[in-house]
């Protein structure tokens, strides 16, 4: 049964160690060197209600994570919100990132937040296809952007607003 956790303390090692995987062999994250416990509590603890990191659980097993985050620490960007979803490998494609995301979506419904963007390299096509699917418009591009496994690549924003007239 797949469940969502909010991000406990417990959690984190094995929060690292996905997050690795993504950093060491994909282009899922542009951060190039492999991260520690300290960074990894830094990425998904808030000071602030509006955001949160929840672990996914498979029965008892963690196989991911997903989070709100700030999009822009500018008062005015404070309705408009970041969101992710790491899983470990062998959990994609089996609708386990929908979830994330529809989930990630109902908790966005009851706090004060309008818009959802997502930031995702152009060429990881398990991404585009999973935000596509759940709604959300790509709003832009931005050419050249990082540098991974010595490429440069292009990322592309995805919007989804949940409320349109909420100010």
């Amino acid at each position: 049964m797949l469940t969502f956790v909010e991000t406990q303390k417990k959690h984190i090692k094995e929060l690292t160690n996905i997050y690795n995987y993504y950093i060491e062999n994909s282009i899922s994250t542009f951060h190039k060197e492999k991260w520690n416990k300290k960074q990894m509590k830094k990425l998904v603890f808030f000071d602030d209600i509006l955001y949160g990191t929840f672990t996914i659980m498979f029965d008892k097993e963690i196989i991911g994570y997903c989070m709100i985050s700030p999009f822009n620490f500018r008062e005015a960007y404070r309705a408009t919100v970041f969101v992710a979803v790491y899983l470990k490998e062998e959990f994609t494609g089996k609708g386990y990132g929908e979830k994330a995301l529809q989930y990630l979506e109902k908790k966005a419904l009851g706090l004060p937040i309008r818009s959802l963007i997502a930031l995702v390299c152009l060429e990881n096509i398990e991404s585009v296809k999973l935000f596509e699917k759940c709604d959300y418009k790509r709003v832009g591009v931005i050419k050249k952007a990082g540098v991974k496994f010595n490429r440069l690549l292009d990322v592309v924003y995805y919007q989804k607003v949940i409320r349109s007239n909420f100010l």
